[in-house]
């Protein structure tokens, strides 16, 4: 079984997370998912040549399915919002509710599906140092399911801005909150989108 120094789900195309990516590679095995085909193409192009980064184009669900329908911006969204590739989505209408203007741009693709518990089978891995989660909205969602009682992370950074719908914290947030107290971390705000979670033990 391998150790994971840093595991990344929504990679994106690792522009934002290079400097990250780069540092915790030199400590050990990088994961990093991304489900949009062009982003994914650029994030491993950008890591080929590091043999301790591992790339993987799949979508992390909270059923095990072997695909999902994912809701992902064309690489021309941008021009309507610099930041609309960045929107990708199990929600069909997460792009569209932050800007109308992307409804013509958007396209639901078929893309592999993994669980959590999938996920850490498939690698084989024993532990994750530091997990990152940036799923636009599902990260509440796909955490509660994260498999706790065997793999403890000792730092999860995972995206609340969008828990309960977009743009909205209620229900799903708080019962992650609890669940991640009843695993023996505390949980801090880091900035108007993330918190992170710091195991204690």
């Amino acid at each position: 079984m391998v150790a994971y120094s840093l595991v990344i789900v929504g990679a994106h195309n690792g522009g934002q997370s290079a400097d990250l990516v780069a540092q915790r590679a030199a400590q050990g095995p990088v994961l990093l998912v991304e489900p949009i085909g062009y982003l994914f193409d650029e994030l491993a192009a950008l890591h080929a040549d590091n043999d301790a980064v591992h790339v993987l184009n799949a979508a992390i669900t909270e059923h095990d399915v072997d695909c999902v329908t994912f809701y992902a911006p064309r690489r021309d969204s941008t021009s309507v919002v610099p930041y609309a590739d960045q929107l990708g989505s199990l929600n069909p209408v997460h792009a569209t509710t932050h800007h109308p203007d992307l409804k013509d741009l958007v396209d639901g693709i078929e893309v592999p599906a993994l669980t959590f518990t999938g996920l850490i089978e498939r690698y084989d891995i024993s532990d994750i140092d530091l997990l990152v989660t940036d799923a636009e909205g599902y990260d509440a969602t796909l955490l509660v399911g994260f498999p706790f009682a065997k793999i403890r992370p000792r730092y999860i950074t995972f995206e609340f801005k969008h828990s309960d719908g977009v743009f909205t914290i209620g229900r799903r947030f708080a019962a992650l909150l609890i669940l991640l107290e009843d695993n023996g971390y505390r949980t801090s705000v880091l900035d108007i989108e993330n918190c992170l979670a710091t195991r204690l033990e």
